[in-house]
This record gives structure tokens, sequence and C-alpha cells, in this order.
């Protein structure tokens, strides 16, 4: 295993960003996706991004997730450099110490939920008992527990997220990366999700980061909020989340029949 993927619990800033900037090239024009961004991420925390279309949500969220390379400046994980390793070492980085919740859910429609939970398990390799033992786990974890049979298209748009999030679970992430999660969610669906990630951050120390346009959601559950415009900073404060009825990990979520598209 790597040093990168070895350094669990070095410090308490998990990732630092330093004067990130990010330039794509669209014929004549360079635009400016991240311009200069300097942020750390501790552990343990809860962390909104917050911005609108265009303001270098989805560049800053790949960059951390090592999906993307900064066109300057560095990228430090527990005080190492993430951006100077090979192809290969961020592909072990992103099974080892990150873990995605996307907006679309991104299961494999042919594929169990069980299946689904434990795919990057295989990838680990990580043998077939054990995979499916800790993904029968997880899907107890986040109540689907008697839904793990059914594939994608059988499942509510809360119960793909809810499979989303456990497979992203599966490698005992140091970090979840939740790009607009509650994005394709009814608003009663979405506060379930949203408990779901503070229940893991409050009750499990998970450290989320939550990169998302509803302002306004993000300040009832995070704990720090950071807005990004025009792929700046803008804007870096503390944010005291009112007491909320979180519901407990493992509760099986309300009935709904399957929708096209989750809703």
């Amino acid at each position: 295993m790597t040093a990168l993927v070895e350094a669990a619990a070095a410090t308490d800033t998990l990732i630092e960003l330093v004067a990130v900037k990010k330039h794509y090239r669209f014929g004549e024009s360079l635009v400016a996706a991240l311009d200069g961004v300097d942020l750390k991420v501790t552990r343990g925390s809860f962390l909104g991004v917050i911005g609108r279309s265009g303001s270098g949500k989805s560049t800053f969220l790949n960059i951390v997730g090592g999906l993307d390379r900064p066109s300057e400046g560095t990228v430090l994980i527990e005080g190492q450099p993430l951006m100077a390793r090979t192809s290969d070492a961020l592909a072990a980085y992103r099974r080892a110490v990150i873990g995605f919740v996307f907006q679309s859910f991104n299961l494999v429609p042919h594929l169990t939920a069980l299946e689904n939970v434990a795919l990057p398990l295989a990838l680990a390799g990580v043998g077939l008992f054990e995979r499916r033992r800790r993904a029968q786990e997880l899907l107890e974890k986040v109540g689907l527990g008697k839904r793990t049979g059914h594939r994608p298209t059988e499942l509510s748009g809360g119960e793909r997220q809810r499979v989303a999030i456990a497979r992203a679970l599966a490698n005992s992430p140091k970090l979840l990366l939740c790009d607009e999660p509650t994005g394709n969610l009814d608003s009663r669906t979405a506060e379930e999700i949203m408990g779901m990630l503070a229940q893991l951050h409050a009750k499990d120390g998970a450290t989320v980061v939550l990169v998302t346009h509803d302002r306004e959601r993000a300040e009832r559950y995070c704990e720090r909020l950071v807005t990004l415009e025009d792929g700046r900073v803008k804007d870096d404060r503390r944010s005291v989340p009112p007491a909320l009825a979180i519901p407990t990990l493992g509760q099986e979520p309300p009935a709904q029949a399957p929708a096209e598209g989750g809703k």
C-alpha cells in the first residue's frame, strides 16, 4: 500500500488545498474553474461547499477526489502531496480514502443492492464471503436489510441513494464526498438522506464534504460553510446547525413505490 494511503491519522488536517487553480481551454478562451483556492478540511468535520452552477464546486470535488489534477497549486492528503502520484496511486487513494456519493446514484442497473455495495470490495480484492457479509452489514446500517436482492429499478430514489451511501462506506473511507446527493430527490426524501449523512458524521465520526447549490439545507446540517464564486472562496464560516430529529441509522425508510428518475 502506498505511503499516501498509509498516512491514516497523522494530523487533524485531512485535506489541504494551497493556491489551487484549474484552467480549461475552450477554443481561444481560457476559463478558470478554480482560481487560487486555499482550503483545509479537518478530520471529523461536516463541510458544505456551496455555489451556483459554474462556481467551481464540481471541479473542487473532482480534484479532492483524485479524479482531476489542478493546473497550479498543491493538494495535500494528511500532509502528503496527492497530485504528484501516478495514476495507479490515485486509484488506490480513491479506493482506500474516498467514498463518493453522486446525485445520479451511479448504481449498476443489472446488479442487486447487495452486489452494488460489494463491488468496491471486489475491486479491492476482498474475498466473496467477506464482501457479501460486509455489504449485508452496510445495507442493514442504512435501513435496507430487507431489500438486498432488489435491483435499482425496483427501488425508490431514496432507497437508491441509501444503497449508494452504503457502497461509499464499503472500504471504510476517511472522507465522504457528496456531490448534490439530494438533487434528484423530493424534499422529504432529501431530508432523510441529509439526516443519514448527519448521523454518519455525529455518531460514526465520518468526515463529510457536501457539494451543493442548496444553501438553506446546508445551513441546517453542516458545521462549516464555504461559498465558491467564480472559482474563488467568497466566504468561509462556521455554522451551528439547529437541533434536528435525525433518524437512527438502520431505520427502514418509509414505503415508497419505485419512481422513474428517482423522484
